[in-house]
């Protein structure tokens, strides 16, 4: 999350000083504004530019910071439900041994309070978060998969067409670096959200004992039936949140590239 701040900031960063040095180092035809080109109001004059400056720094400020807390906080909750999940499978392993802790009850009966606890409120619990998060975000990711596979194509081609030293040939590439993250970070955590659940299906078939009571293995079997179903997070109801969806999306986006770089050295040519 970490480098995902940091990219964001440096996109702003020099957005916000660009305008500025072609504030004070160029004539005002050139002026521009760091994030747009295009104004409804004539900005090549004092104080029009200034304040249109200010109103569009304060405007991506609050984009950046929407955008940025929505995306930690629908990671942060997929990070944490796969913390659950791992958590889960070491509590199923040794359910029988924190049973045995218990000395207050006879040893059946305490075995099976944490089994009772560990899968009716433990895993039924998670099984529900997954399902609400999935419902609440779903859209939400196919938006952000959708929107950046269109910009990432178009900012590439952009940013080909700009020299290394051009100052926003930098702040296109770091928004190229941005957008990867943002994306990477949604079929990361999906990702590992999926491989928790199977490795707890694994876990769950390791921990059955034959000498154990015959309701256990019936409660165990329930709970590997349970965790052999695909649990994934997805982007509109179809696409998974894996690493493979973020190769799809990625090699979409770098395909459109490569089609829209084609067409204009067409045109040139001609």
């Amino acid at each position: 999350m970490w480098v995902y701040a940091w990219s964001m900031i440096a996109v702003v960063s020099v957005g916000v000083i660009s305008s500025i040095v072609l504030r004070f180092t160029k004539p005002p035809e050139m002026w521009r504004l760091g994030f747009s080109y295009i104004s409804i109001v004539d900005t090549s004059y004092t104080p029009v530019f200034e304040i249109a400056y200010v109103y569009q720094c304060c405007g991506i400020f609050m984009i950046t910071l929407s955008v940025y807390s929505s995306d930690v906080t629908v990671v942060s909750i997929i990070a944490q439900i796969t913390a659950q999940i791992k958590i889960l499978e070491n509590a199923i392993r040794t359910y029988v041994e924190r049973g045995l802790k218990d000395t207050k009850k006879t040893s059946e009966t305490a075995v099976n309070n944490v089994l009772r606890d560990t899968i009716l409120n433990h895993h039924v619990t998670l099984l529900d978060t997954v399902t609400t998060v999935e419902d609440l975000c779903c859209y939400l990711a196919l938006c952000v998969f959708l929107a950046n596979s269109v910009l990432l194509c178009l900012l590439m081609y952009k940013t080909s067409l700009l020299p290394f030293t051009n100052v926003y040939f930098i702040m296109y590439f770091f928004y190229c670096l941005l957008i990867a993250i943002q994306v990477f970070l949604y079929c990361w955590w999906g990702n590992e959200m999926t491989l928790a659940n199977e490795s707890l299906a694994l876990g769950v078939s390791q921990s059955y004992t034959p000498d154990g009571p015959l309701s256990h293995a019936m409660a165990l079997k329930l709970m590997m039936i349970r965790s052999q179903r695909t649990l994934c997070l997805t982007a509109g109801k179809f696409a998974p949140l894996s690493l493979d969806t973020y190769k799809a999306v990625m090699k979409a986006s770098f395909s459109y590239f490569m089609v829209l770089r084609q067409v204009n050295e067409e045109v040139v040519e001609e």
